[in-house]
């Protein structure tokens, strides 16, 4: 794992999965020696949760929760199989969160419910890219080969998915807000990935 020097919201993230971990150990919930992968996960979670709850938080002050829920599934399942870009810090995550919200709800949804022919540039785009680029190694996963070889496949299967499933809901007229917000989903993480190839950010297996 790259060892990157923590702020002082990494520390106190840090400390507090330390303390759990300790407790799991303790009870014999887990083994010392998986000390620091029940650490990093912790941390993970946490951030997640974190970050889950701002986006719901939001989405009902914009009146927007179920579409955004959408956008959530989609984005989240892929990012999680593809990686892509991430922020230095926890907190630069979080605000990243927040930026990420307000231009999905105020610039690309408004852009991609134009035209149909925005909505299948974007799918037909960012496909592309997952099928092209992903999985993102990045330094802190270390994937083997075997593990990059299967969260390709399975970014790709999720990308057809859920590519599919949007296609079916705008031919049958169904909920087209959601629609939109899936298809940004599908086009978020395929913008993380094209982020993190430029700036570098992949390690080796």
């Amino acid at each position: 794992m790259e060892m990157q020097l923590l702020n002082e919201e990494d520390k106190k993230v840090n400390l507090l999965a330390e303390r759990i971990t300790e407790y799991f150990i303790c009870n014999g919930i887990t083994t010392e020696e998986m000390r620091e992968e029940n650490i990093y996960g912790l941390e993970v979670l946490m951030g997640k949760i974190v970050n889950y709850t701002t986006l719901i938080v939001l989405s009902f002050w914009k009146h927007n929760t179920i579409p955004m829920i959408c956008f959530m599934i989609v984005f989240f399942s892929l990012r999680g199989r593809t990686g892509g870009f991430h922020a230095s810090t926890r907190i630069n995550c979080y605000f990243g969160t927040i930026i990420m919200f307000f231009l999905i709800t105020e610039i690309f949804v408004p852009l991609i419910k134009l035209s149909l022919i925005s909505l299948i540039a974007t799918l037909i785009f960012s496909d592309n890219i997952i099928f092209l680029l992903a999985p993102v190694n990045h330094p802190n996963l270390s994937l083997s080969n075997e593990e990059i070889k299967d969260c390709k496949n399975v970014s790709r299967w999720l990308a057809i998915l859920f590519t599919s499933i949007a296609i079916v809901l705008y031919e049958i007229g169904i909920i087209p807000e959601c629609i939109s917000y899936m298809v940004i989903g599908i086009g978020a993480d395929a913008g993380l990935l094209i982020v993190a190839k430029i700036k570098k950010q992949e390690g080796t297996e």
